[in-house]
């Protein structure tokens, strides 16, 4: 009888521990592609950066 309440247990957890991984693990792979593009827009000379930004008038 209680060998059900368990299984029910585990397929419970199972399921949140994939839910919370894949979440995690798709957050760490968005916060790693940004890190690249901060990192590859760090290493530009001066003369690669837009100066969309730098407008003077």
């Amino acid at each position: 009888m209680f060998g059900i309440f368990d299984k029910i247990e585990e397929f419970f957890k199972e399921f949140l521990l994939g839910g919370i991984q894949a979440n995690l693990e798709s957050m760490f792979l968005d916060i790693n592609d940004k890190v690249g593009a901060i990192a590859t827009d760090v290493g530009k000379t001066p003369m690669g950066v837009e100066r969309t930004g730098l407008q003077f008038y």
